[in-house]
């Protein structure tokens, strides 16, 4: 489906449904290249997070809480104090 994020109306049958965040981690629809691009870029992220984050890898602090559909994931964020966690974030 296609929803409009200002108002929080469905595109397709014109009525107004509450949406569970104001952002989207992942979009609904992929049209064009660019978009595909950033869409695997944060799969990827997605991936390198969950193996670092269930191996242990870094710090729970190392890591930020976002949801997929209706799925808790652990992205792996900037930590000042884990440069390890930060070397891969700007990869």
């Amino acid at each position: 489906m296609l929803w409009s994020a200002k108002k929080s109306k469905c595109v397709i049958c014109d009525t107004y449904v509450p949406l569970l965040q104001d952002t989207q981690l992942l979009p609904n629809q992929v049209v064009g290249e660019q978009q595909s691009l950033t869409v695997i870029k944060k799969l990827l992220a997605i991936a390198v997070s969950g193996i670092t984050y269930l191996r242990g890898l870094f710090p729970k602090k190392a890591y930020g809480t976002k949801h997929v559909e209706d799925q808790k994931v652990m992205i792996l964020r900037e930590e000042h104090s884990c440069p390890g966690a930060t070397e891969i974030v700007q990869w």
